[in-house]
């Protein structure tokens, strides 16, 4: 029994060079954004996003319970509050 699941594509983004990308963990900064790599600096203002299927794909947050983890399951990573207006809000899954 195949069991579907709702994805979107996570589209990365290049910077320009005048930008820089994250650098190390000061203390208080979260991971890079998913989607830039720029770092995050307000925790607060940061959404999550679980990247599937070996990366470039999001799951959908009402498929969370149903999907069955597996070696392409990279988990939840954060993307930086002006990247997320990017992502449908349907795929966006709570902080913490």
């Amino acid at each position: 029994m195949t069991t579907t699941y709702t994805v979107t594509a996570l589209r990365t983004m290049r910077l320009p060079r005048s930008e820089k990308r994250h650098e190390g963990y000061p203390e208080g900064d979260l991971q890079p954004c998913a989607v830039c790599g720029r770092t995050i600096r307000n925790e607060a203002r940061a959404v999550w996003v679980h990247i599937v299927d070996g990366g470039g794909v999001i799951l959908h947050r009402d498929d969370e319970a149903a999907y069955a983890s597996d070696g392409g399951d990279l988990g939840l990573y954060p993307v930086g509050p002006e990247c997320a207006k990017r992502i449908p809000k349907e795929y966006r899954q709570p902080a913490g």
